[in-house]
């Protein structure tokens, strides 16, 4: 013989108690989820919210003030704003004064200052 103790041997089986206890829990939480459920729907107990609005409070619907599609005046606005900074305009007629985009007023101060 070795100088190691010898392991003993483990039964195959694995106990079933713990197992069929928890299975038997699962049944009995189940079954008084039903009868929870069906006391519930046997004393026609409902909860708050939306399903208790009663057919006879009807809420008044009002349309909006304005249809979505037009544009709104913060929307006109910065329209007006960007068509003013994207295209010709005169300033000033009798002396010949325009208005440029701000893209070629960039090019054009640029190009004075000899950067391009």
């Amino acid at each position: 013989m070795s100088a190691f103790e010898e392991i003993p041997e483990e039964p195959e089986h694995v106990p079933g108690r713990p197992i069929y206890r928890l299975l038997v829990a699962t049944i009995l939480v189940i079954a008084a989820c039903g009868v929870v459920v069906w006391t519930l729907h046997a004393f026609q107990l409902a909860g708050g919210g939306r399903s208790d609005v009663r057919p006879a409070m009807r809420l008044e619907q009002i349309p909006p003030a304005q249809p979505f599609s037009a544009p709104m005046q913060m929307e006109g606005a910065r329209a007006a704003a960007r068509y003013e900074l994207e295209h010709w305009t005169w300033a000033d007629r009798t002396r010949g004064r325009v208005l440029v985009p701000v893209d070629v007023a960039i090019d054009r101060y640029l190009a004075r200052r000899g950067a391009r």
